[in-house]
Parts: C-alpha cells; sequence; structure tokens
C-alpha cells in the first residue's frame, strides 16, 4: 500500500487493470498518481520488497547487473553501510539517518560509479539510478578510469572493494538484506480519504475509502498483503441532473517473495457503477473485474522467468458514445496466459524470449445491423510469440533486434520485426534510435478485430500497441544526482483500435480516446528534473500529440475520419526540508470525427454535422508529512487533491447536465505508518 502523500485512493487498482489488460507486454507495477516522471525522480515510490529509506537500481549498457556491491558512506560521521543488488540489480538500505551521502556501486570488472545524496531525514524515501562502465572500455588516463574514480572513493571503501575483487562470487541469498538491519518487523499502513465530486458520469456525488496494508518478513520469506476500498454515493440530487450514479471498487493483493528472488502473487480487482439516469437498463450497470496469479523464478545466476493467469470479465466498461467503433462488446469475458524468460549471457548481451495465449468471448445485447444474431458471443482466439536480444558491439554502443507474430483462430495474422540501436554520446548523455513494421498483416473481420485498452503512461513510452509501424529517436542526459533531461519523437501508424485512457480512476474512465486503423500519430516527449537546492527536486514531463486521418467504421455502418489531438504536462515538486509535495499537471484531448462517403475510390466529408469530443482537466495535488509527529512511533501524513475540467462528450446520456460543463473533484486524506 502507497501511504497517502504519494498515491492517489485508487490509482493503484485503476493502473494495475490497465496493465492486465494490455495484450503486448507483462507489466504488474502500481503507479503512485503523485510521481509523473521518470527514472531516478521517483524519490518516494517504491513498491512491495523495494520498500526502504534508499532503493536504486544497478546497470552496464546492455543490462542489469546482479551481485553488484553498494555502498552509503555518511560524509559526517564516517559511518558505511553495504548492500548487494539481486538478480535485476535492485537493491536497497533500509536504514539511513539524515545527511550528506557517498553513494558507491561496484562489480568486478566495472569502473565504480559515484552519487553524492543528500537526506533530510530518516523516514525519507528515495530512488537512485547507478550506471557501471566496463573497466576494459576506459583507458587508463581516463577520467572515467578506475584509477582516475578511485581518488573520490573513501579509504575504507576502497579497502572492501579491493578485497572483495580478489575473493569469490558474493552470495546473492542476502542480496536483499542491509547487513547492519535486518526487517524482520512487521509494518502496517493505513489510509483514509473522503471528498465530493461534480461531473462526468458521476453527477454529484460523494467518495469515501480506505486502504490498508501489512507487509515483513518471516524467515527468509516476504510476505506483503493489501487492501484497498473506495465508494461512491450519490450526492443532493439536482431536478436537472440527468444521472446520479453511485459505485465501488476494491482490491486485495497478496505478494510472497523468498530470498533467492522468487515470487508468488495474487490479485483479485472488482469495480462496479450504476447509472439510473441511464435511458437503458442494459447500459446502466458498469463494471469490470480482473484476477490474476503470476510466479517468478530465478533461473541460473543471470536469468529469471515468469508465467502468469489472467481472468477478466466486463460489462459495458468499454462502451463510449457519442459514437463507438464496430466490435467494441456490451460484455466480454477474457483468459491471458503468457510466460517469458530473459537472461543476461555475458555482460555485454542479453535477450528475451516468450508466449501469450488470449481467449476472450465477446456479446452484443444491444440491436446492431451489422451482427446477426447478436446476442451471440463472439470468440477470439490469439497467440502471440516474440523475442529480442542486445548486443554491446562497441563499448559505446548497443544493437536491439526483435521480432513478434501472432496467430489469430489459426491464422498467421501478423509478423513485426523491430530493431535500434543505443549509442552513448560521452559520459552523460545517450541516444537510442528504434523502429518495428509489419511484414505481413493477415485483415482479419472488424468484429473479430477487437481492441486494445491501454493507459497513456505506457502508451507513451514504447512500441508495440497495435501498430502498423512504429519509429522512435530518444536523446537523453543524466546529470549529477538527480539532474536528467529527455527529449524524443515518436511516429505510430495504426492497424487495430486502441483505446487509450488519459485518467487512471474507474469514475472518470470517459477521459479517453479511440485511435483507429489508419490513423497516423506524431509525438514529441519532453522530461526535465533538475535539484535546485539540496531540499528542492522538481521534474517537468510533456507530451504532446496531433494526428489521425484513419476511418472510424461505426456499429451502424457509418464512416468518420478521425482526427486527435492531446497535450499532457505535469510538474512535480518536492520540498524535502518540509517533506512537501507540490503536484501540477494539466490534460487536454480532443477527438473530431467528421462523417465521410466514398466518391471516385476516396473519402470525402459528408455534409453532416462532424462530432467533437474536447475535455480539459487541472489537477492541484498537495502532499504533507507531518514532521511535528517525527518523535512519534508512526509516520503520519496528510494530502490534499484538486481537480477542475471542462468539456464533455455532449452525446453520453448519462452525463448530469446540471454542472453546466465545469467539473470539480476535491478529496482529502491521512496516511499512518507503523
Amino acid at each position: 500500500m502507497t501511504p497517502v502523500s504519494t498515491s492517489k485512493y485508487n490509482a493503484e487498482s485503476y493502473n494495475y487493470l490497465l496493465r492486465m489488460l494490455y495484450l503486448k507486454k507483462t507489466l504488474l507495477a502500481v503507479l503512485a498518481l503523485s510521481v509523473l516522471g521518470v527514472g531516478v525522480v521517483s524519490a518516494d515510490e517504491v513498491i512491495g520488497p523495494a520498500n526502504g529509506a534508499l532503493s536504486g537500481h544497478v546497470q552496464s549498457l546492455t543490462a542489469p547487473l546482479p551481485q553488484s556491491m553498494v555502498y552509503a558512506y555518511h560524509l559526517g560521521d564516517t559511518s558505511l553501510r553495504k548492500v548487494i543488488s539481486d538478480l535485476e540489480g535492485n537493491f536497497r538500505f533500509d536504514s539511513l539517518p539524515a545527511g550528506l551521502y557517498k553513494v558507491i556501486a561496484f562489480r568486478n570488472g566495472f569502473v565504480p560509479s559515484i552519487a553524492l545524496l543528500t537526506r533530510a531525514s530518516a523516514q525519507a524515501q528515495q530512488f537512485l539510478d547507478l550506471e557501471l562502465q566496463e573497466d576494459s572500455a576506459t583507458a587508463p588516463t581516463d577520467e572515467n578510469s578506475f584509477w582516475t574514480v578511485r581518488d573520490r572513493i573513501p579509504s575504507d571503501v576502497l579497502r572492501d572493494i579491493e578485497t572483495a575483487a580478489a575473493e569469490a562470487e558474493i552470495d546473492v541469498n542476502n542480496a536483499r538484506l542491509d547487513q547492519r538491519f535486518t526487517p524482520r518487523n512487521v509494518e502496517t499502513q493505513m489510509q483514509a480519504v473522503a471528498g465530493m465530486q461534480e461531473g462526468l458520469e458521476v453527477g454529484n456525488a460523494q467518495l469515501a475509502g480506505g486502504s490498508v496494508g501489512i507487509q515483513g518478513e518471516v524467515n527468509d520469506l516476504y510476505i506483503g498483503l493489501t487492501g484497498n476500498f473506495v465508494e461512491l454515493q450519490p450526492g443532493a440530487k439536482s431536478e436537472t441532473s440527468a444521472a446520479i450514479s453511485n459505485g465501488r471498487t476494491q482490491l486485495v493483493s497478496v505478494q510472497v517473495e523468498s530470498s533467492d528472488q522468487s515470487a508468488v502473487r495474487v490479485t483479485s480487482l472488482s469495480n462496479r457503477m450504476v447509472s439510473p439516469g441511464s435511458k437503458s437498463s442494459n447500459l446502466s450497470n458498469i463494471g469490470l473485474e480482473s484476477h490474476s496469479v503470476s510466479w517468478t523464478q530465478r533461473v541460473g545466476d543471470t536469468g529469471r522467468s515468469d508465467f502468469a493467469v489472467y481472468y477478466t470479465e466486463e460489462n459495458n466498461f468499454y462502451r463510449q458514445a457519442p459514437i463507438e467503433p464496430l466490435g467494441i462488446p456490451d460484455a466480454s469475458r477474457s483468459w491471458r496466459i503468457e510466460g517469458n524468460y530473459r537472461a543476461a549471457l555475458t555482460s555485454r548481451s542479453n535477450f528475451e524470449t516468450g508466449v501469450r495465449y488470449l481467449d476472450r468471448q465477446t456479446e452484443f445485447f444491444t440491436p446492431r445491423r451489422p451482427v446477426a444474431g447478436f446476442a451471440t458471443p463472439l470468440p477470439t482466439e490469439r497467440i502471440d510469440v516474440f523475442g529480442k536480444a542486445g548486443l554491446q558491439v562497441r563499448p559505446a554502443i548497443l544493437v536491439e533486434a526483435g521480432f513478434l507474430s501472432s496467430l489469430r483462430d489459426g491464422s498467421l495474422s501478423a509478423v513485426s520485426p523491430t530493431g535500434g540501436m543505443v549509442v552513448s554520446l560521452g559520459q552523460n548523455w545517450r541516444a537510442h534510435a528504434s523502429g518495428s513494421y509489419q511484414v505481413h498483416n493477415l485483415q482479419v473481420d472488424t468484429m473479430h478485430q477487437g481492441f486494445t485498452p491501454v493507459l497513456f503512461e505506457e502508451h507513451s513510452n514504447a512500441c508495440g500497441y497495435s501498430e502498423e509501424y512504429c519509429y522512435q529517436l530518444l536523446v537523453s542526459r543524466k546529470g549529477k544526482n538527480f539532474d536528467q533531461m529527455s527529449l524524443g519523437f515518436t511516429h505510430r501508424r495504426f492497424d487495430e483500435t486502441l483505446h487509450l485512457y488519459f485518467n487512471e480512476d474507474f469514475f472518470n474512465r470517459l477521459e479517453s480516446l479511440y485511435l483507429v486503423s489508419g490513423d497516423e500519430i506524431p509525438e514529441v516527449q519532453f522530461s526535465a528534473s533538475h535539484q535546485f537546492t539540496p531540499m528542492i527536486l522538481a521534474t517537468l514531463r510533456s507530451n504532446i500529440a496531433a494526428g489521425g486521418g484513419g476511418i472510424l467504421l461505426a456499429a451502424d455502418r457509418s464512416r468518420y475520419e478521425n482526427e486527435v489531438r492531446y497535450v499532457v504536462t505535469s510538474l512535480d515538486t518536492q520540498f524535502r526540508q518540509t517533506s512537501t509535495g507540490v503536484l501540477l499537471a494539466f490534460h487536454h484531448m480532443a477527438q473530431q470525427l467528421t462523417p465521410v462517403q466514398q466518391h471516385q475510390g476516396r473519402w470525402r466529408p459528408r455534409v453532416a454535422q462532424p462530432t467533437l469530443v474536447e475535455l480539459e482537466r487541472l489537477q492541484v495535488l498537495l502532499s504533507q508529512d507531518l514532521v511535528i509527529f517525527s518523535e512519534a512511533v508512526a509516520d503520519w501524513a496528510v494530502q490534499l487533491n484538486m481537480e477542475v475540467s471542462r468539456g464533455l462528450p455532449e452525446a453520453i446520456p448519462t452525463v448530469a447536465e446540471a454542472n453546466d460543463d465545469l467539473h470539480k473533484r476535491i478529496t482529502g486524506g491521512v496516511a499512518v505508518k507503523f
């Protein structure tokens, strides 16, 4: 469970839901709303067994580096702590007092990496990303060589490094444990939230909920239990309101991890919402349930295998007015089974391979002219086989290659090779270019084509989401401490329908767009993090995209030309001296559907008026750790979230009309950890 100072009340449940529904990649992570940046800037977001005062990741240019020694050297009292990275290169310190530290990572054959870290308090949670370069890749006179870097390493740390370099391999069974502090005690976290919401489907409603989490270690096992519950109840009804909704969302998750990095996780998620104002009883009930079991096992010294089973059942969740693409069901049930294996063959190479199977049945209860026997379930089976590999051909160049092939209902439907290159441009700069293109695409009947639901944060950072082709170029710079910058450009052309969600909240599911076959979307991404002072850290992230051109086939056989644009920007600032967080976020999205008809082999606009779906949202999120209770046994924090949005699809019958297109949401909460 995430404390209220860094997480929205039900962001964890909805984000996990969308990740499970994503058909191209296994992601079992929970997203904290208050941190929209990337990389090392997520100073307050550490999940599961990685929870600690300082967590991080050690890697080379090609792959994570397990068995790396990580030192935390206090420059004030010269105390020293040491941990060892696990199979994925992750490390953690469970207890670090306030002060100025040198954090040093080292592994045999690599040049040590050094970072300067300031801790405002012993309770602060921070994340650090450390990259090691091969010692053989640097000349003795290079400023990054071992002989130059060692001058900046404290003498007692240097002695330990030199001793370890001459000894045998380190025992990774103790990689997760701080050698001075063994976290055997049970930790409990509790959170309560309440507030009000006006707008979208919910009309005027009141929010209330809470969550509880218990985690600890028993012998060599980490055990974590998380429960989350939020309820939406009608507020004062207005005579002009068209709908007053009520609903609830609840999540239960259990995770067990052993000291050899094998883990089992069981999750059950249930979402329900009822809109009494809906004209159709079939459309008034919106629900989605997801249940999953996942297993991870270490294989050898550098290998890892993952296996997972998911079951999802939904009712009216994916339907969205005013115009819906053909093939969006009233209800569906699906099974997804997938497994993969990844390994670092050497310090210069890595690879991954896997397979996934999807079995989905869809049902249409509302009469639709193109569907004969509309109440008959339509089955869809799909098998994806994928693989990728990376090879460091030169010290500063990594070449990547891979493929994805899909079989749908027994026929080979798509084959997409991928390739890319990562180039180190000096000490701090890096360039990454990649691309994928379908060399084979079997046209599938629209009713069986289906669609891919995906959360915006995942879609904006990777190819592989229903594209015919996708090209990316990214240039990034990593400076000292938390300073970093990246500028990227992505161009996609889609061959299937994509439902892109911009809001993690189940109750605000309408904040989304459709991307259809034929759409071409260029997008610019920018992110920057800067530590202005040792106590102030700011992160800016922005995504801007505009495009379209695809033809949307609606349920009534009408056709529309699709045009979309969106701007997603956030500024996250952490004031460490006062343990205060301020998040400003702005979302703008628009989708215009222009009726078209075919004339002389080309699509031309009809006389009918285009349909415009447009929404803007401004959010301010404040979080505050209660430092006045710093001497207490428990850690306390409070949060205040304020949102204002404007604009809605006018044809949605369940939207309350009393809000005059201006919608507000205010929630507050308190969390305690002991």
